[in-house]
């Protein structure tokens, strides 16, 4: 009882305790045996504090509904910088790797990105290709702009990135990530059948080959953990410690790749949602799905 009592004191410090007056507290009231435990502690009140007081669920809320508006033309995008230097099949397969469990929706979005595609090719250097560009790139610095100013909001950062700046920016990391799937996927495939080519030519390698490939495996994740990454230290306007940047990313891309094999695995709510929507169960699920993952995002923050 008196452990209990104690831990839930140390539980209500923590929580009243600011991010900047944090390392003295521990240094006065903790011996550095326990001072690394308490620390993690800390982190997780911090989190639900923050999730509570910067409202956390209805900017994931928001977030949700403009990923779902615009997930065509950002797939559309990126399928046409992957048709460009013809891995466009590469970037499919990396989709479907990485949405497991949505493949229902994920091929109704490939169908309405083609058809978009296509309608830009057909009608090329006309006013409505002109027209279909312009509401593509839009659209791209539209949901990153929201994404920063959630980001900026969890910061206390009042000032957001200039036009200018949004625009470069933005589009720069619209064509890296396409590219970078597909540069994880040509390689997985490559150094995979390296592997198996020298391990049948030298039996010594024959025993490293699983190895090889297991660390192989690994490949997602480290993409996983990134592209987090990535966005924590870019998207906020202000200059983000490159280590803290990392840590968040490996932690909340490990958690998302847990809540989405737990997503999977369970098939969470599927039975009454096929009964009420049918065939179209699958649009809800996915919506449960995004929100999801944008309160991990916007936690690791």
């Amino acid at each position: 009882m008196l452990i209990r009592m104690k831990i839930k004191e140390i539980i209500i410090k923590l929580g009243n305790i600011t991010a900047k007056s944090a390392g003295e507290f521990f240094h006065k009231n903790f011996p550095p045996s326990m001072s690394f435990i308490i620390k993690q502690l800390y982190i997780i009140v911090f989190a639900f504090r923050k999730y509570k007081e910067d409202d956390l669920r209805l900017r994931a809320s928001s977030l949700t509904f403009l990923s779902m508006m615009s997930v065509v033309p950002f797939v559309a995008m990126g399928f046409g910088i992957a048709k460009g230097f013809g891995f466009d099949q590469y970037l499919k397969a990396e989709l479907v790797k990485y949405f497991k469990g949505q493949e229902k929706v994920l091929d109704w979005v490939m169908n309405f990105a083609n058809a978009f595609l296509g309608s830009l090719e057909e009608t090329k250097g006309g006013l409505i290709a002109g027209v279909g560009v312009a509401f593509l790139l839009w659209t791209i610095v539209e949901v990153f702009g929201n994404i920063e100013e959630s980001f900026n909001a969890i910061w206390r950062i009042k000032t957001g990135r200039t036009w200018t700046r949004k625009f470069t920016d933005y589009i720069s990391l619209m064509i890296l990530v396409p590219v970078l799937f597909i540069i994880q996927s040509t390689a997985t495939v490559y150094i995979t059948y390296q592997i198996h080519s020298i391990g049948e030519n030298f039996a010594i390698f024959g025993y490293i080959a699983p190895f090889a490939i297991f660390v192989m495996k690994l490949t997602p994740f480290i993409i996983l953990w990134f592209l987090f990454a990535l966005m924590y230290i870019v998207m906020p306007n202000t200059q983000v410690k490159f280590t803290a940047g990392i840590i968040s990313g490996i932690i909340a891309g490990t958690v998302f790749q847990m809540a989405q094999w737990i997503y999977i695995r369970f098939q969470i709510g599927m039975s009454s949602y096929n009964a009420i929507y049918g065939s179209f169960a699958a649009l809800p699920l996915f919506m449960i799905w995004l929100n999801w993952s944008w309160i991990i995002v916007l936690i690791g923050t």
